[in-house]
């Protein structure tokens, strides 16, 4: 779905795409303008996100737990001497918030949200390039020992900043960040990746589907949690 000047979706070619046979939507990433406009069309879908959805039409979802690999990755930080953490996104997740502060590590948070709400990928980069940069300009006493990086496009941009500022990563500082299992920030220094597999997530929809076909009950709830691989080892 193309996003418009004002930087939200435009659903005219979806909208005309859902009037054909389609018996069932998958909404990748949840947007509610996206969501409003497949369940007006009676077509029912699942909704793969942050969040399940209460529409009629929703006959199931992919839930991702944002907040398990902080769980994972927390005490493995603590064991290495990490006292400050930093989250960063372009919408306030607070992914982190409870797992590292179970284990005595100081959070703080910053959201860097794109001009007039335009979340398109290249806008939500650039965004937080800039705002990087200008902060960077006035010293680095503010930078914590880890960052860790709520949204994969909000990371791109930041760490072009901090690369340009001869941060050093991970000597200056750690930076975890979430990623798309085969689509994530791609740097020349070690990043630690939060990911999830879309691929994987498509597999679990798809199966469920053909049993729904078949008239089979799947047993299971409709809330399915997909699960987030840590990539931070032990060093």
């Amino acid at each position: 779905t193309p996003f418009g000047r004002n930087g939200k979706p435009d659903t005219a070619a979806l909208s005309a795409a859902l009037k054909q046979s389609v018996d069932l939507a998958i909404l990748v990433f949840d947007n509610t303008a996206i969501e409003r406009c497949v369940a007006e069309s009676g077509v029912r879908f699942v909704l793969v996100g942050d969040r399940p959805s209460k529409a009629k039409t929703c006959v199931g979802s992919i839930t991702y737990r944002r907040d398990a690999a902080a769980q994972e990755f927390a005490p493995i930080l603590k064991k290495q001497g990490v006292r400050t953490l930093m989250e960063v996104g372009c919408k306030d997740f607070a992914d982190a918030k409870a797992a590292v502060e179970s284990v005595g590590i100081k959070y703080s948070s910053w959201v860097i949200p794109a001009r007039n709400g335009n979340l398109q990928p290249e806008a939500t980069e650039f965004v937080a390039m800039e705002s990087f940069s200008k902060r960077l300009a006035k010293g680095r006493s503010w930078l914590p020992d880890v960052l860790y990086f709520s949204d994969d496009y909000t990371a791109s941009g930041a760490l072009k900043s901090l690369m340009s500022a001869g941060v050093r990563i991970p000597d200056d500082l750690r930076v975890i960040t979430w990623s798309n299992r085969g689509n994530g920030p791609v740097f020349p220094f070690p990043v630690d990746y939060v990911q999830l597999d879309p691929r994987e997530d498509g597999r679990k929809v798809a199966e469920r589907a053909m049993l729904a076909l078949k008239g089979e009950h799947t047993g299971v709830p409709s809330s399915i949690c997909s699960a987030m691989i840590s990539n931070i080892k032990e060093r």
